[in-house]
């Protein structure tokens, strides 16, 4: 036998046994198929051909008519009888002209036959057609395995389901099958029921003689449905609900022969039905008092309404809603009624203990009272013996703690059950909520009045210390400036005439002046900052650096400063006005606040922080020291008073008020190398409407 020579790419993988004594025949074969991407396996007799095939069984084979020895039909009979050869097309050659030999091939089992000499084309086209075959065998063959795989499960699932499932011959009226359901569902085990005539009617229809019904069934048409409801009582006497479906088949005359049924315990979905019921009256129940409660949230008209609300649902005949006294004490107070007619409700101050009401409110939990003494001698005053023989005190909860007590009275025979009692809390929830709000819209009340007060009191405060900052901008910086003017006359019109002490008072003098203008040009910059109203908006710090840059620009060439910003600079939510001041301040301070002998290098840069973003001032200054990096921000502190160095000590002040101003915050930190590194951030406000904060473009 030659040698099969599978490739690893091969895309069909299929297969297929050549066999034929002609070395030349086999080898055209063999490479036809190779050229088709098959896997050969080439035999020279059928001898051993039949042991390659029953050692590894082929889907496809190709063989001779004439050999020596065993011949082609042999061997298709023995492929064929094999276990899988019934998978296994066969394809006859001969290149014999007599009639009945490929007749015998394809009697022995060949699937169809070429004659030689064999046309490619031709061997092409039978092949396509043995493959389509070998095809549909495969998807035949996988139904088939799917098909007893589902009657498998099928088989299971009967044994197994929750359901019973049985047959009726209807003409006998006899039981032919039943699941094993029964013996749980009805407490029968299946061949009782199959045995006991008289057990299994009332067993799986609910009853033992209804000749409606087996009239009715004869009658029915193929596919009609009946559906019986029932209790059921099996032998360990458990009642259950169950529920008979009955399908009626018939014969091909079309007359009702059998009758298939499902019998389901529907006890659980009986019970779930029933307490869906209940929830669905206290769900309606508690849309209709929130339906009432918003339409007016401040209303004692409308609690009055939530009160009748719930004295149809529970059936009582009378409700109070009571509330601590918000006077203070121990009192209470009825804040709503229903149902006393004329009786009005009095204060109620006797102590908490001594209560029905008072004792729900003190432990928050509902009281039941239908003692008519206990009515009488600790019931509120509105009780009439005569007419109320129950009272159903329910705490209207808020919080941690209680608001009062929903009180319920009525007859002493419609005294609420214990599945009334829990839907009386619920809707007393529903109850407080209402009262919650209320009291809410008279505290929300009373507290707007004093804050209107307050926010008046404010404004004029306000407008006070704005006029008193406008006095120290006119008022007090005028006198100023005329000392310096009179100064500045007498050092030019009687400058030769006085000493050398007399000059250098004068000029003592103008420089005073001068510092103390700056100093209250300074506070003006500092209470318009602390009270003047900002609107903030995107700001792109690109352009409030390039402003301010310009704007000191005479400051940046007399100190000869290097400056480097680094863009791009990032555009943040705040007060462009606010953040041209504050970026004025730490580069003036950067550029003032370095050694005599040190030419001052700046750097401003920004990055974003998280959620915050922050505007470095970085400088190759004096520095600060730690102890006293807090106290440089606050009003009139200054860092070396022995040094004449130039300021107000009120420009870092100011940048912190500013970006207080703004939610945001201030800070310094040690740059290695020396100098300080000042920055400044502000939180993203979405709030606002704000965009985060991005680079410029």
């Amino acid at each position: 036998m030659e040698s099969p020579s599978p490739s690893p790419s091969n895309p069909k993988g299929l297969r297929v046994l050549v066999v034929d004594d002609n070395a030349g025949d086999r080898w055209y074969f063999s490479e036809l198929l190779r050229s088709r991407d098959y896997v050969v396996l080439a035999c020279e007799d059928a001898e051993t051909a039949w042991e390659v095939y029953q050692g590894t069984p082929t889907p496809l084979a190709l063989v001779d008519l004439y050999m020596p020895g065993m011949d082609g039909t042999e061997l298709c009979r023995r492929i064929k009888d094999h276990p899988e050869g019934q998978g296994t097309v066969i394809l006859g050659v001969t290149g014999s002209a007599e009639p009945g030999a490929m007749q015998r091939m394809l009697a022995a089992g060949a699937d169809d036959f070429l004659t030689k000499p064999v046309d490619p084309h031709l061997l092409d086209i039978r092949l396509h057609i043995a493959e389509d075959r070998l095809q549909a065998e495969q998807r035949q063959q996988g139904m088939r395995e799917k098909l007893e795989g589902a009657t498998e499960e099928l088989k299971r699932l009967f044994a197994n389901l929750p359901d019973v499932f049985f047959s009726v011959d209807l003409n006998e009226r006899r039981l032919v099958q039943v699941s094993p359901a029964s013996s749980t569902v009805l407490g029968h085990e299946p061949e009782e029921l199959l045995e006991d005539p008289e057990l299994w009617p009332p067993a799986l229809l609910g009853s033992d003689d209804d000749g409606a019904l087996w009239a009715a069934l004869a009658s029915g048409s193929p596919g009609d449905r009946v559906v019986r409801d029932y209790q059921h009582r099996d032998g360990d006497g458990k009642t259950r609900h169950l529920r008979t479906s009955l399908w009626v088949d018939s014969a091909d005359s079309g007359e009702a022969v059998r009758v298939d049924g499902v019998v389901r315990d529907v006890t659980p979905l009986e019970r779930a039905n029933r307490k869906l019921g209940r929830r669905n009256r206290e769900l309606a129940s508690l849309n209709r008092l929130s339906a009432i409660s918003m339409a007016d949230v401040s209303s004692r008209e409308a609690l009055e309404e939530m009160l009748a609300e719930v004295s149809s649902v529970l059936g009582a005949s009378a409700a109070v809603v009571e509330i601590r006294d918000p006077a203070g004490g121990s009192a209470r107070v009825p804040l709503a009624t229903f149902g006393l007619g004329g009786t009005e409700p009095t204060p109620d101050g006797r102590p908490s203990h001594t209560t029905l009401v008072g004792r729900s409110i003190d432990a928050q939990k509902a009281i039941l009272e239908t003692d008519a003494g206990a009515l009488t001698n600790e019931g509120p005053d509105y009780v009439r013996p005569e007419e109320h023989g129950f009272l159903l005190s329910l705490p209207l909860r808020a919080g941690e703690g209680t608001l009062g007590a929903l009180v319920l009275l009525g007859p002493a025979n419609e005294s609420p059950s214990s599945r009334d009692r829990t839907l009386a809390e619920n809707l007393a929830h529903a109850v407080a909520g209402h009262v919650e709000r209320m009291e809410a819209v008279r505290t929300l009340r009373h507290n707007q009045g004093q804050y209107e007060g307050l926010v008046a009191k404010l404004s004029q405060a306000n407008t006070e210390l704005e006029a008193f900052a406008y006095s120290i901008a006119h008022d007090i910086r005028a006198p100023l400036r005329t000392m310096q003017g009179f100064a500045h006359a007498l050092l030019r019109n009687c400058g030769e005439e006085l000493g050398d002490d007399a000059r250098d008072y004068a000029r003592r003098i103008i420089a005073s002046g001068k510092q103390s203008e700056e100093l209250l040009a300074d506070l003006l910059k500092y209470s318009r900052v602390s009270f003047k109203e900002l609107e903030l908006k995107p700001v792109e710090l690109s352009g409030v650096v390039a402003a301010a840059l310009e704007q000191m620009q005479a400051d940046i060439q007399e100190s000869e400063a290097r400056i480097e910003v680094r863009e791009p600079l990032l555009t943040i939510p705040g007060s462009r006005t606010i953040l041209m001041q504050v970026v004025t301040n730490l580069v003036g301070n950067a550029m003032k606040f370095v050694p005599e002998d040190r030419t001052p290098e700046i750097v401003i840069r920004t990055e974003e922080r998280g959620s915050k973003a922050r505007l470095w001032v970085e400088d190759n200054g004096i520095g600060i020291p730690q102890d006293r990096v807090e106290k440089i921000f606050h009003v009139f502190e200054r860092l070396h008073h022995e040094e004449p160095r130039p300021g107000t000590g009120i420009g870092l002040a100011i940048v912190r008020r500013g970006m207080q101003r703004m939610g945001g915050d201030v800070g310094v930190q040690p740059r290695e190398g020396g100098g300080s590194a000042f920055w400044v951030e502000v939180p993203r406000d979405q709030e606002r409407g704000w965009r985060p904060w991005s680079h410029r473009a």
